[in-house]
């Protein structure tokens, strides 16, 4: 899988969990990084038939979609709303946009975090504009359901 607009530099210490679920079975991944803007990490869908593949790394909304490996293998491109990358924002994990996001934000601005997903939505280790301006663009979006 690979993700566009990801907020973790290749070089980042921090790391930002993923929740993905292939069908009904869930897996948490712990990703540093990636390349670009963008991460790679592999599971294992059966190789006949079509399964839903649903991401939400801490921070981010959450994307789904279907794949039809037909015994190859795949490379899914998460690149969010309109190809514009996944939508950060969600700082309480709830899967949605929200006034309590903005206020969590706002509460942590200008302290350090030592983990990202949380309110370090571009996980630079502070909490700052950059956040702020991801809240706000992303205001009252949801992801997609589990």
């Amino acid at each position: 899988a690979k993700f566009r607009n990801w907020a973790g530099a290749p070089t980042a210490s921090i790391a930002r969990n993923v929740q993905v679920r292939v069908n009904e079975r869930s897996i948490l991944h712990p990703v540093h990084g990636g390349e670009g803007d963008s991460i790679h990490f592999s599971v294992e869908v059966p190789a006949t038939g079509t399964h839903r593949i649903w991401v939400k790394p801490g921070g981010y909304l959450a994307q789904a979609m279907e794949v039809t490996p037909n015994g190859r293998p795949l490379l899914v491109n998460f690149d969010g709303p309109n190809g514009l990358g996944l939508c950060p924002g969600d700082a309480n994990g709830d899967n949605e946009v929200g006034p309590d996001d903005l206020g969590m934000v706002l509460q942590d601005f200008g302290k350090r975090s030592l983990h990202s997903g949380d309110t370090d939505l571009d996980g630079d280790g502070l909490v700052g504009i950059r956040d702020l301006v991801n809240v706000l663009l992303h205001l009252n979006k949801r992801g997609d359901p589990k």
